[in-house]
């Protein structure tokens, strides 16, 4: 398991209001990686779009992964963003589908 994973577990246990905000994920991960880089908060832009820090989008999609294999992380909110991303998923669908004229 990644030092990433196990940090997005141990912020999830810790802190709920994390698992609606995977940003609180964000800011525990990069706040560790700038201690152990020596990174100055000063220079965490430079840092983020450097990529001497992990991507969010990495961050964001471990988030993802843990809490749809351990149910006791998931936030209040995420059944919601189950059936939102559904109900896109199926926009998207149909959208491709009407340029064949399937739809």
């Amino acid at each position: 398991m990644s030092y990433i994973s196990q940090m997005v577990i141990n912020t999830l246990t810790k802190n709920e209001e994390a698992r609606d905000n995977m940003m609180y994920v964000v800011k525990a991960i990069h706040d560790y990686e700038m201690s152990v880089f020596s990174i100055d908060k000063k220079d965490y832009y430079d840092a983020v779009f450097s990529e001497r820090l992990s991507s969010i989008k990495t961050i964001d999609r471990i988030w993802r992964k843990v809490q749809e294999e351990n149910p006791e992380l998931r936030g209040k909110e995420w059944l919601q963003r189950q059936i939102q991303a559904g109900v896109v998923s199926q926009e998207i669908a149909s959208n491709q589908l009407s340029f064949f004229g399937k739809c």
